[in-house]
């Protein structure tokens, strides 16, 4: 960053991003006092905002910390793609939650504030925007969530959708996302995950240890591990710990 301010000086910096609320209720928001503006929490109203008013030369005594409210993905819009190069990157990634249910001791999801439960983007949005990327020839996709299945009937919802939207357009897709391992109990839905494409999980195991899974909260590891794991990837998936 500071390398970049040498360069451009007349620029403007700003930072965000779950790092400044964690910062701030340490007390240590200092450390980032190179950047001239710091947006604590989300940033969907506030950014736009800030970034509008500069432009029309509003903007000059906004703070250095501006504060902002948890953004409700159900009111996300669809992503625009009209600068998107797919011959650039592998495939593409789609937001589609935040949030986690459990209360795993180490994790920073847990302790941003309403993160503790599943905050969902509309559906009709995540199919326009698989819609949209794969007319530009994108078949990959990375589904970037906390915990894909942290509220279960909509991940359900959602995967039939998918599967309605491929039978539609004849397509073959493939998504990665992060889930929880209690996955493995649900036979259905990892059954329709993997027909809507998905292939591979990023799933934090943590530890066969089962006092350690205790001790740090992860209860819903608090299991046999190895049959989870098998039966996960005898559907089909590709487990990435």
């Amino acid at each position: 960053h500071m390398k970049l301010k040498e360069r451009y000086p007349s620029s403007i910096y700003i930072v965000g991003g779950p790092v400044t609320w964690s910062l701030e209720q340490e007390g240590a928001l200092d450390v980032l006092d190179c950047f001239d503006h710091i947006f604590v929490l989300d940033g969907e109203v506030a950014l736009p905002r800030f970034l509008n008013e500069y432009t029309n030369d509003l903007g000059q005594d906004y703070p250095k910390v501006i504060h902002s409210e948890r953004f409700s993905l159900s009111d996300a819009k669809v992503v625009g793609h009209q600068h998107y190069r797919s011959d650039k990157y592998y495939g593409a990634v789609v937001e589609v939650s935040r949030g986690c249910p459990f209360l795993c001791e180490f994790c920073d999801i847990r302790v941003l504030p309403g993160n503790n439960k599943s905050n969902n983007k509309n559906i009709d949005i995540i199919i326009d925007e698989i819609d949209a990327y794969y007319a530009l020839g994108v078949t990959q996709f990375q589904f970037a969530c906390d915990n894909f299945i942290g509220n279960i009937e909509w991940a359900r919802q959602c995967v039939e959708r998918i599967i309605e939207w491929k039978k539609i357009k004849r397509a073959e897709i493939s998504i990665y996302t992060w889930a929880t391992i209690n996955l493995y109990k649900l036979k259905d839905l990892m059954t329709d995950m993997r027909k809507a494409g998905f292939s591979i999980l990023f799933i934090g195991i943590e530890s066969i240890n089962q006092n350690s899974l205790l001790e740090t909260a992860k209860v819903q590891n608090n299991i046999e591990i190895e049959e989870a794991v098998k039966r996960i990837q005898s559907y089909g998936f590709i487990i990435s710990p």
